[in-house]
């Protein structure tokens, strides 16, 4: 008899690991659909499925100020617009104050990403040079880190939100 309960006990261990597991493996499955769900939102997929996602947070106007070591202080350069289109991060130009003869005028910004820390993207210019973005968050309203040119910090940036 107290075999038979061990082996009740035994089975309900089994089936319920069982269920968990098959549980678990419905919501990673899910998770995962999700998470590509922006990858896939021109495919049909209804904007109810997708989660909400941190690049709606850099949505907005944002000043980007560039450190010059020659007057030990922050310079503008320039006003730039965040947008989210179909799931996907856009930014353009509002007002290009750049102001120095080392400072390259961008044409146009793509390879745009966003991890909820971390925002990075690239700054087209004449000639076919691109400079590469890389910001940390430091509050909800300030982004601050380098830009790169050809793998090279070329400038320390701060960007903060306009209100």
């Amino acid at each position: 008899m107290t075999h038979g309960k061990a082996i009740m006990f035994r089975s309900r261990i089994v089936l319920t690991v069982g269920l968990s597991v098959f549980f678990l493996g419905l919501i990673g499955a899910t998770e995962v659909d999700a998470r590509g769900a922006n990858e896939r939102a021109s495919a049909g997929r209804p904007p109810w499925f997708e989660l909400p996602q941190p690049i709606h947070e850099l949505e907005g106007k944002w000043n980007q100020w560039i450190w010059d070591s020659a007057t030990n202080g922050w310079i503008s350069g320039g006003t730039y617009r965040v947008s989210v289109d179909r799931g996907a991060l856009e930014m353009s130009i509002v007002e290009d104050w750049m102001v120095g003869s080392n400072l390259l005028r961008s044409r146009g910004l793509r390879v745009i990403s966003y991890d909820g820390q971390n925002w990075v993207f690239d700054s087209m210019h004449d000639g076919g040079l691109v400079s590469r973005f890389r910001l940390r968050r430091v509050n909800r309203d300030t982004f601050e880190g380098y830009a790169y040119m050809n793998g090279r910090r070329s400038a320390t940036n701060r960007w903060t939100r306009v209100r």
